[in-house]
């Protein structure tokens, strides 16, 4: 990977990734372009590398929201090659040799996990930007050595069922002490050997992992030892979705972690607030085409995404939400209006009054989730108890450290083979 940059809806630079050589080629375009003055050792400034990819950005943007008919890379040799992707307003952008063209959509995935709904926090948060940034280097460290990364798949530790079986039981109780609040009772708890899974145990009511979400964690315990965040988990739903979480990791052994994943009370705002996001970009998409059947369809998808919002914040007992609430139903009513007299009058006016109030209508929702995830109570409240938690693990598995480390480098049962 040479480059990898991320432009929001203004063509602003949000997150940029680079190796030396491209840096060293950047500065050379900008000293030709008198961007940089010569022999000026400096790192790459974001406005020069906004003004170098400024007129492909908007090319980009012109050919998919005015023409729908966007491309998707663009090949300048054999062992150079610019791929794009726009996702909800924001363009991500990869440079590379074009070897590995998953690279984008796992970026892509990563970025979910670490922001949710809104990227633009990759600007505004310098942590979530640090964090992003080590689960690019981590994957792509782990792709180069790692099989279960290479091919996207959970590798399990395997162990005999009476081990298992205490693992599971070791685990229940740990959760027991992390789960003394009522917000904080939904957990999940997971013990890896390395990226080796070797159990995990949930708690009644907790919303199941996905597979996802289990291989997001191998590689995110590479990088966030000791440490605790909240994340976007995808969940076991249809379609894509954004469940807020507290996630703790805490490094037990030499080569052992334990996971703590706490579902967050707003959880279900954040699954919603992701769902308009993705159908109100959705709609502008399709309104570029004014077919009448597909933006009825659309705006039907977006009215009953803002009514699951509509109820999940009705449900919320944060009363601070409740301004704001009244403020995005107004402004949505009136959206409202303009769809229905589009789609009974075909008359263009009303669909472009539309589009101008839905840049306000999306300023609200990004207050809403900026809100909630500066709202960190639950990551508070769950973490004042995993130093107790991880010490009964520690305690009651202290005896097994050498047996899983063994097993962690060497992965095979005895019965597993035909002889």
């Amino acid at each position: 990977m040479n480059s990898f940059m991320i432009f929001d809806h203004l063509n602003d630079l949000i997150f940029f990734k680079y190796n030396a050589n491209f840096e060293e080629h950047l500065k050379k375009l900008a000293v030709n372009y008198g961007l940089l003055e010569q022999n000026v050792a400096s790192q790459v400034d974001k406005n020069i590398v906004i003004q170098m990819f400024s007129p492909i950005v908007s090319s980009h943007r012109i050919m998919h929201f005015e023409f729908g008919n966007s491309y998707s890379s663009v090949d300048f040799s054999k062992e150079l090659k610019m791929s794009f992707c726009e996702v909800m307003g924001y363009l991500f952008i990869l440079i590379s040799d074009g070897k590995n063209d998953h690279l984008l959509k796992v970026f892509i995935t990563l970025a979910k996990y670490v922001c949710g709904p809104d990227f633009n926090q990759f600007n505004t948060c310098l942590a979530k930007s640090e964090l992003y940034t080590k689960l690019i280097d981590e994957y792509l460290n782990l792709q180069s050595t790692n099989q279960a990364i290479k091919t996207e798949s959970i590798e399990q530790l395997m162990v005999n069922v009476e081990i298992t079986s205490t693992c599971l039981q070791i685990l229940k109780e740990s959760i027991s002490k992390m789960s003394v609040h009522t917000e904080c009772s939904k957990v999940h708890a997971l013990l890896f050997v390395d990226t080796k899974l070797l159990t995990l145990y949930s708690s009644v009511n907790a919303k199941p992992l996905s597979s996802a979400d289990i291989l997001f964690f191998t590689v995110f315990i590479q990088c966030a030892e000791n440490e605790s965040f909240q994340l976007f988990l995808a969940g076991t739903e249809v379609e894509p979705s954004c469940f807020l979480h507290a996630v703790h990791v805490v490094r037990i052994f030499e080569n052992m972690f334990v996971i703590y994943v706490v579902e967050d009370g707003n959880s279900p705002i954040t699954a919603a607030l992701y769902e308009v996001f993705y159908h109100l970009h959705r709609l502008r998409f399709i309104q570029v085409q004014r077919e009448k059947e597909s933006i009825q369809l659309g705006y039907e998808n977006l009215e009953l995404a803002v009514r699951k919002l509509r109820e999940s914040l009705k449900k919320s007992k944060n009363r601070t939400l409740d301004t704001v609430y009244k403020v995005l139903m107004k402004k949505w009513d009136v959206i409202k209006a303009k769809y229905k007299e589009y789609l009974t009058t075909s008359a263009d006016e009303h669909i472009l009054r539309a589009e101008g109030l839905a840049i306000n209508f999306m300023d609200v929702l990004k207050e809403i989730s900026n809100y909630i995830v500066k709202n960190d109570s639950v990551l508070k409240c769950s973490g004042a108890h995993v130093s107790s938690a991880t010490s009964l693990i520690i305690g009651k598995l202290g005896d097994f450290t050498e047996y899983f480390k063994t097993k962690g480098i060497k992965n095979f049962s005895l019965g597993s083979y035909p002889f």
